[in-house]
């Protein structure tokens, strides 16, 4: 329940301040050719035999051929018989460009920047204990203790997204990242929803 209203708080707040940042372009006169919020889900997998879901949002502005994209995403990792769960969150910041297809119903986006990733990972394993089978007779299954780690890192982001533009406010797609860093190597497949400004109109027709 905490992690649902947690969620909706942060999907609040970018609501808020992709609203704000409209309204603060318009003032001044600048009208960007598109400014959209995605919602995003999926599952992650990295170098280190770690797997799991992952889930968030991105802020996105494009202006001409360039496309800016803001994201924050939280992992959890699938494990059952160790103590500690790593998770990790990331914010990213990427820049690229963008080319419509298919008289402007299919876009592709390439961008690459630099994240922020912090969270909780296994450290030293403490102990192992032998998890019993339903005769009571020991199994071929433990039970891991580990020590939890917390740590920070930079690492660099790349991301390739296919998006197809139902109307010029919503929009459905699949992306691929990968997250380049000191402490792990992930990639990132996720489905996303897009909201917003997405295109101006459809291409006019030769």
């Amino acid at each position: 329940m905490a992690s649902i209203k947690t969620s909706a708080i942060r999907l609040f707040q970018l609501l808020l301040l992709l609203v704000v940042f409209h309204f603060n372009l318009s003032a001044q006169g600048i009208g960007p050719d598109g400014l959209t919020l995605t919602m995003k889900a999926g599952f992650f997998d990295n170098v280190n035999a770690r797997s799991g879901g992952a889930r968030g949002y991105e802020l996105n502005l494009r202006e001409k051929n360039l496309s800016y994209s803001i994201d924050y995403l939280v992992f959890r990792e699938n494990v059952f018989s160790k103590s500690v769960r790593e998770h990790y969150e990331q914010v990213g910041l990427m820049f690229g460009s963008y080319t419509d297809f298919k008289e402007d119903k299919v876009r592709y986006t390439y961008q690459a920047g630099l994240s922020a990733l912090w969270g909780i990972e296994r450290g030293e394993l403490i102990s192992r204990r032998n998890l019993s089978g339903y005769d009571g007779k020991p199994s071929s299954r433990y039970y891991s203790t580990y020590e939890a780690e917390k740590f920070t890192t930079v690492g660099l982001l790349l991301k390739v997204d296919a998006q197809y533009m139902v109307t010029r406010w919503i929009s459905f797609g699949a992306s691929l990242a990968a997250n380049v860093n000191p402490k792990k190597v992930m990639y990132m497949p996720m489905l996303n929803l897009q909201i917003g400004m997405i295109r101006e109109r459809y291409r006019n027709p030769k």
